[in-house]
């Protein structure tokens, strides 16, 4: 094998060695102009494909798509003078669930509309009609970004019905009208609704607060027009709305970090709406001590009199009686004393009216019951490397899986919702099921399209190779011209002096092979195994 690549080596030494010195140019020329097209070639071919993901959206928010999509691995790429931003073909879907699953202020559609944006679609060929829906577009995507700075919010949509008073005269005027849903971390209470309201009615010029409607993302109602230019009715049910929103946001929050999913299917929640009234009239001394209060008004009166009488003179009244009496001198006196008083006090009045409040809600009578979900992940090389598929492919593997109920003990998981939103734990019930996801193996190999452009481009050198070998021509051999004797002597002796050097050379060379051959067998004594796996390397390379 070494003599015959030795020969190979010989041979194309010689075979370049015969070219003239434009041959040789031409000949690097040729092999540096196909090895820049084998490079440009294999870098086309294995190079990574960009898609664009989105585009249109704010640099800040760019910003944020980008950092989240990088740390996950992604290859990505801002385009569209950092506008735009495009990723690894291959991780598309991957780099869409990573957005959908990251808030970002301007991930959803139709929330980043400028009217830079209008004016670019706003040419000289753009009818009016056109022109007024991409400013009506603007406003929709101001208004989003808006709502998104009050508490509470996450997200926005919003929906707007201009009136076209170009034909006024035509048919009667339009009014406006705005819809909105928002992605709420909590319920919005009615003073804070009202607020949305009052902005979106303040920012759109004809709109009133009858002709706005605002929901949020588990379909309830945040504010309706209708409802509020109807006297109040439903105000009743629009508080339970609140309450049963604002328990079953507690038991999300308070679940979130046990499982993956949280879902209350049923809450039968009774309010009493009764109302109560009692009045109470409490009287007090504001005299410590004393039971009587302080004088407002106090009347007296007093009244008193005498008088004296004196007898008759003696001997002058007449003696006309049948028994003789004598008249004396006899006197008399009387007195008489009135007293009358009325005094008014005044004391401390305390009067008390008590209303018990309607609407509470009766926590032994409710009931609720809350689904729980928890992720088991199987990865297709874990469970194909340990060979757990029970001899099925990977598709009937997951066909066949199903979600199984939790094995776990759900009291603990009762107490905590018991004690977040105030029901009794036997009126709680709590139902958990296993939820299977598939991790799929990443395909790491070449594709068919890359194994064919590199099939060819091994054709393509195999056959330059051929080309340039069988077009080199080989060492033209002069023929000798006819020696004289004295000419044939010279080369004689020249012939025998190289036959010596050659001798002596081949004793050295002989030398030389012993001592190598030595070596040899000494390298085969002591390292056996690297001996034999330089055999099976060879073998492998098709070494003959």
């Amino acid at each position: 094998m070494r003599d015959r690549l030795q020969a190979l080596l010989n041979d194309i030494r010689d075979r370049l060695n015969s070219l003239s010195r434009k041959q040789k140019i031409q000949l690097v020329v040729t092999a540096v102009v196909f090895l820049a097209v084998l490079v440009a070639t294999i870098y086309l071919a294995v190079r990574t494909r960009m898609e664009v993901l989105v585009d249109n959206k704010d640099l800040i928010v760019i910003s944020q798509m980008k950092n989240a999509i990088d740390s996950e691995g992604i290859e990505t790429r801002v385009v569209n003078n950092g506008r735009g931003l495009a990723v690894d073909e291959k991780r598309v879907v991957d780099a869409q669930v990573i957005i959908a699953q990251s808030d970002f202020a301007d991930a959803t559609g139709g929330t980043g509309f400028t009217y830079l944006d209008a004016l670019n679609y706003s040419g000289m060929g753009t009818t009016e009609t056109i022109k007024r829906e991409n400013l009506k577009k603007v406003k929709e995507s101001e208004l989003a970004l808006a709502l998104r700075l009050f508490e509470g919010i996450q997200k926005a949509t919003v929906n707007l019905t201009m009136p076209d008073d170009n034909y006024y005269f035509i048919r009667p005027a339009e009014t406006a009208r705005a819809s909105a849903v928002l992605t709420v971390s909590r319920p919005l209470d009615n003073k804070e609704s009202l607020a949305v309201a009052r902005f979106l009615c303040a920012s759109v010029k004809g709109l009133t607060l009858e002709n706005i409607e605002v929901s949020d993302q588990n379909y309830n109602i945040v504010y309706s027009g209708l409802q509020e230019s109807t006297e109040g009715s439903g105000s009743q049910y629009d508080q339970e709305l609140l309450r049963k929103n604002e328990i079953e946001m507690k038991v999300k929050v308070a679940l979130a970090p046990l499982f993956d999913s949280v879902t209350v299917i049923n809450d039968n929640l009774i309010f009493n709406w009764d109302k109560v009234t009692e009045t109470s009239d409490i009287i007090s001394s504001p005299i410590s001590g004393s039971d009587t209060g302080v004088v407002i008004k106090e009347e007296t009166e007093k009244t008193s009199s005498a008088s004296q009488s004196s007898g008759a003179v003696p001997g002058i009244a007449a003696n006309d009686q049948t028994t003789n009496t004598y008249q004396t001198n006899n006197s008399g006196g009387s007195s008489a004393s009135t007293k009358t008083g009325s005094t008014e006090y005044g004391y401390n009045r305390t009067q008390k009216t008590l209303e018990s409040a309607s609407g509470v809600l009766d926590t032994q009578a409710s009931t609720i019951a809350v689904m729980v979900y928890r992720n088991k992940t199987y990865d297709e090389a874990a469970l194909t490397a340990g060979d757990r598929l029970n001899g099925q492919s990977w598709d009937a593997y997951k066909l066949s899986m199903r979600e199984t109920p939790l094995s776990i003990d759900f009291d603990p998981i009762k107490d905590l919702i018991s004690k977040g939103t105030g029901l009794a734990a036997s009126n709680i019930s709590v139902y958990g099921y296993e939820v299977p996801v598939f991790n799929d193996a990443q395909q790491t190999g070449y594709s068919a399209w890359q194994i064919a452009v590199f099939a060819l481009l091994a054709l393509l050198l195999a056959m330059l190779a051929f080309a340039l070998f069988k077009g080199v021509p080989a060492p033209d051999v002069a023929s000798e011209p006819e020696l004289s004797v004295e000419e044939l002597l010279e080369t004689t002796r020249l012939e025998e002096q190289k036959e010596s050097e050659k001798a002596r050379l081949q004793e050295i060379e002989l030398d030389k092979e012993l001592e190598s051959k030595r070596l040899i067998e000494k390298f085969v004594n002591e390292r056996p195994e690297a001996v034999a796996q330089l055999l099976r390397n060879w073998l492998n390379d098709n070494w003959e």
